[in-house]
């Protein structure tokens, strides 16, 4: 995983027409991946403390346990650098990497059910290697997002 971020191609959050729960994931994977990218395991409770400052939902370890689960799975998949924009950056804060578009893209389009298209954001990310866990694990929390925002809803 790298945030070498002169070498990104990359695109503004705004362009991406995300959710705003998915916009912030992205914080939360950039804090996970920064540990990655040094060798260390996340420091879980950390994650956890973030999420119950970002998300109103009933249990924030469900939503940091499964972006982690997520990016392990894309870890497990992808062979190449996974590059992601630095969390202390404030330019680099408004934009996703390709790496990081179409692993939210890949969230987002399972969150809404529509897997055919999730399927090919995430054979594009993991370079058409295996794709089943990183799916399975996109849906899983896919699911615990939309019925975040079916709370937020009504």
């Amino acid at each position: 995983m790298s945030d070498r971020n002169h070498q990104i191609k990359s695109k503004a959050i705004s362009d991406c027409g995300f959710h705003d729960n998915t916009v912030k994931l992205i914080e939360l994977s950039r804090f996970y991946c920064s540990y990655f990218g040094k060798g260390l395991q996340p420091d879980f409770d950390a994650a956890t403390a973030y999420c119950r400052t970002r998300f109103d939902h009933s249990n924030p370890d469900e939503v940091a346990m499964g972006l982690l689960c997520v990016l392990n799975a894309m870890r497990k998949s992808r062979k190449s650098t996974f590059s992601f924009h630095c969390l202390g950056c404030p330019n680099c804060r408004k934009r996703v990497s390709e790496c990081e578009r179409l692993l939210f893209q890949t969230i987002e389009d399972m969150r809404l059910g529509l897997k055919q298209k999730a399927s090919v954001s995430a054979m594009m990310l993991c370079e058409g290697n295996d794709t089943n866990d990183f799916l399975t694990s996109a849906d899983q929390l896919g699911k615990i997002l939309e019925k975040q925002i079916g709370m937020q809803e009504k």
